[in-house]
Formats: C-alpha cells, sequence, structure tokens
C-alpha cells in the first residue's frame, strides 16, 4: 500500500531516488519551502530504492549527472513514483577544479508527474 494514500487532507507526494535520510531530508527540507501558507497541504515525502547506474564515487558532471538522471527514472517508474506529484533525484560527485584541489558538488533532478 502506498505510504500516503491515508490521509483525507490535500497531499502532495514527492518520490526520492533514494532511501538515504539525509537525501530524503533535503527533498522535505525544499518542497516544504515550496508549500502554500496555512496547512492546507500536507507534504508526504516517500524514499524508493533507485540504482545509480555509475561509480560508486562517480568523477565530472557528465557522470554525475547520469547517476542523477538515472535515479530519477527509476523513481518514476517505482509504484510510488507512479502517483506522486513530483519525483526528485540527487546524485554527488566529486572533479578537480582549476587549481588541481578535489572539489564536491551534486546534481538534483526534479520531475512533475506526466
Amino acid at each position: 500500500h502506498h505510504p500516503c494514500m491515508q490521509k483525507l487532507m490535500a497531499t502532495l507526494t514527492v518520490a526520492v531516488g533514494s532511501r538515504s535520510a539525509p537525501k530524503l531530508e533535503a527533498a522535505k527540507a525544499g518542497f516544504t519551502r515550496l508549500l502554500p501558507p496555512g496547512g492546507a497541504l500536507e507534504l508526504c515525502v516517500v524514499g524508493v530504492e533507485a540504482e545509480s547506474g555509475v561509480a560508486a564515487q562517480p568523477r565530472g558532471h557528465a557522470e554525475t549527472r547520469q547517476g542523477a538522471l538515472n535515479r530519477l527514472a527509476a523513481a518514476r517508474a517505482s509504484e510510488e513514483g507512479q502517483t506522486a506529484e513530483f519525483c526528485i533525484s540527487f546524485e554527488g560527485g566529486v572533479e578537480t577544479d582549476a587549481a588541481g584541489r578535489e572539489v564536491c558538488f551534486a546534481v538534483v533532478c526534479v520531475q512533475f508527474r506526466d
């Protein structure tokens, strides 16, 4: 059964392409800021298994972006993702900057229900 379907009030469901607590919290924090004031809409964030299909630690923007897109597609294809208003994925990557330092960054993909 779907964890968000038990409520009687209007619900905005967000499927996250991960079960990682920090990623779920990031999605919750971001979407909470978009809710209308007054509490007329309840936010339901649900994590789903989603493989990145890239290295455990992606290097460079292209590989990191591909991992985020793969996770987004997996989230959308999941039972929860098929009915969610939004699906979101996060992928962290590393790259070497112009000064030769290793830097961390993230790619975030968001999709509204088709």
